[in-house]
């Protein structure tokens, strides 16, 4: 969802982007990180720096990640394999925000992911 919030992307619908703007949108420092590797290994145009030059521009607030997050990960059904995605899904619920994603192994978890 943070890369076509960014650029503006089509798949990214109106209703959603009304409600990104009126929410207080947030940040894990793990979608950072995903974005460095995938740019590093050639898969993702957008830089790290850019990125988050972005993301202050657009006023997201950032979130740290405790080790109680990443210990909740344990906590997951382990349906989704991806380490990124879990410990989004694990800051997400111990926090009791939502996630907005594509993702669909991700919406199988239920209440606090929704799909875009």
């Amino acid at each position: 969802m943070l890369l076509w919030w960014l650029s503006a992307d089509a798949r990214l619908s109106r209703q959603r982007e009304a409600q990104i703007r009126s929410a207080r949108a947030r940040v894990s420092a793990a979608s950072v990180w995903e974005v460095a590797i995938q740019h590093q290994l050639g898969k993702l145009p957008v830089s790290p720096q850019q990125l988050t030059g972005a993301i202050t521009t657009a006023g997201f607030d950032q979130m740290a990640i405790e080790a109680s997050h990443a210990a909740a990960t344990a906590l997951l059904p382990p349906q989704h394999q991806d380490p990124f995605d879990r410990l989004l899904l694990a800051l997400v619920t111990s926090l009791k925000l939502t996630l907005l994603t594509a993702d669909r192994k991700l919406v199988a978890y239920g209440r606090r992911v929704e799909k875009i």
